[in-house]
């Protein structure tokens, strides 16, 4: 079993990762433990800021890392706040002044013009200076409401309406982003290290042409998107990638 550094002391998430991991060769420890310094987070995107946070703690500690960020992204405001997400109204905002900003911006806004996403990106570097992440992205489509509703959740969820359970996402605190976006990115992740050694896993030798494993070097582009929403459909890519990848040994 080899320790894989996550980005994040949130105790929550580690037990969600490493339950999800459980069948590959991987174990995730916070990287409080491991004395890692958090970097500040001046990316442009969220997977900017994964990057940075996965980058940051396999250089502290000479281990692989994982990192996720996400954020709001809303359609009027041409995906602001993104990853000023948590700073919206500024630097030191309560979730508060943060959704009151919000609603300010969006005023007399029609209910079709308010369409809004949570996205959740979720990186794996092998060391610091991986030049090929796996990087993997997930999403939960909504709208922003005129006024919160719920007490349950933090930060924008009672404002953030979803119209398939007609209740905004302080009041089905059981559907939260970590669960819905979070989760199809580190879901997506997981997929792809299941089922490899844990050398192919370190040494990243892993098939090339998975939807959701973006390969990244010069070119940013997301590719695959439809397979987050349709953990079927990613299982069924991902088994049809690796029997090609099996026929060609």
């Amino acid at each position: 079993m080899s320790e894989v550094v996550l980005a994040s002391d949130n105790q929550g998430k580690i037990q969600e990762i490493n339950s999800l991991l459980r069948n590959t060769p991987l174990e995730v420890v916070g990287q409080g433990s491991l004395g890692v310094e958090p970097i500040e987070e001046t990316g442009t995107t969220f997977i900017d800021n994964a990057l940075l946070k996965a980058r940051n703690a396999a250089r502290q500690t000479g281990r692989p890392a994982i990192a996720d960020d996400s954020g709001l992204e809303v359609d009027a405001l041409d995906g602001r706040p993104g990853v000023y997400s948590a700073r919206f109204a500024g630097a030191q905002a309560t979730d508060t002044e943060n959704v009151e900003k919000l609603l300010a911006a969006l005023d007399g806004l029609a209910p079709e013009k308010r369409g809004a996403r949570f996205r959740c990106a979720m990186v794996y570097v092998t060391h610091a200076d991986d030049a090929d992440p796996l990087i993997c992205e997930g999403a939960w489509a909504g709208k922003i409401i005129t006024e919160p509703k719920g007490d349950n959740g933090f930060g924008y969820d009672p404002i953030f309406w979803i119209e398939g359970e007609k209740a905004t996402a302080a009041v089905r605190a059981d559907k939260k982003v970590l669960v819905v976006a979070h989760g199809n990115s580190l879901r997506a992740l997981v997929k792809h290290l299941e089922g490899f050694s844990e050398e192919e896993i370190m040494q990243y030798n892993i098939p090339t042409g998975i939807p959701l494993i973006y390969r990244f070097h010069d070119d940013l582009t997301v590719a695959g998107s439809e397979y987050l929403a349709d953990p079927a459909a990613l299982e069924a890519a991902v088994s049809e990638v690796k029997n090609q990848a099996a026929s060609k040994q």
